[in-house]
């Protein structure tokens, strides 16, 4: 149990923010696991299934709220992402092997992405905003 509570707690997202009045600013951090989905059908996407897995993974960003109106909001903010998998491990076969030659390779897909988000949001519901 007090796995799954570790666990748990290891794939929520954080966020923080900071000052009250027109203007706020915070950060959010998200861990997650990624992996690549083969799909398809055939001799091919079974092999890729069997032979690839996913990887830790987070996001990160920084970002300042404008609160524009009572119930309006502008947020701008600048991220970092990485996600990819990986495969669980290939066998090398050479037609002449040096002596030191490696016996296995493992391959190592990752992602990293630049993340500038823009968004608007607006509250429908009469109740305080923050």
């Amino acid at each position: 149990m007090k796995q799954l509570f570790i666990l748990l707690i290891f794939f929520t997202p954080f966020g923080a923010t900071a000052q009250t009045g027109k203007f706020k600013f915070g950060v959010a951090l998200t861990p997650g696991f990624s992996t690549n989905i083969v799909t398809g059908k055939g001799f091919g996407p079974d092999i890729y299934r069997e032979r690839e897995t996913g990887i830790f993974a987070f996001f990160g960003q920084v970002f300042a709220e404008w609160k524009v109106k009572k119930r309006s909001f502008l947020n701008a903010g600048f991220g970092y992402s990485q996600s990819g998998y990986k495969n669980i491990s290939d066998d090398l076969i050479f037609g002449n092997p040096e002596p030191n030659a490696p016996t296995k390779v493992k391959f190592i897909s990752l992602y990293h992405d630049i993340l500038l988000p823009f968004t608007y949001r607006y509250h429908f519901s009469p109740k305080k905003t923050s």
